[in-house]
């Protein structure tokens, strides 16, 4: 079984797409953040595991504006081995 990380998924719309993507083969566990909208980082360095394929996160979460770690977050992913996606329409100028 392969296991995926999904950081404040505060909309439906994400959390519905990964639960979709769960099953018998693939886990899916959600890390929140703290009170300040900032999700911890060394409780994310603690949560990847071995087999751990996919780290998804909103690059700002949607009810309090805080921006996500996003550089420091594809750092250590990219050092793991595991893919990252990011929801990024959230950093979009009007």
């Amino acid at each position: 079984m392969k296991y995926c990380l999904a950081i404040d998924m505060g909309a439906s719309s994400g959390r519905h797409i990964l639960g979709y993507i769960e099953n018998d083969k693939l886990h899916l566990e959600e890390i929140y953040r703290f009170e300040n909208g900032i999700v911890d980082i060394d409780k994310l360095k603690r949560a990847i595991r071995t087999d751990t394929i996919l780290i998804s996160i909103m690059s700002i979460n949607n009810e309090l504006g805080s921006v996500m770690q996003i550089k420091e977050i594809g750092d250590i992913t990219k050092k793991k081995k595991v893919l990252f996606f990011c929801i990024f329409i959230k950093n979009s100028s009007n």
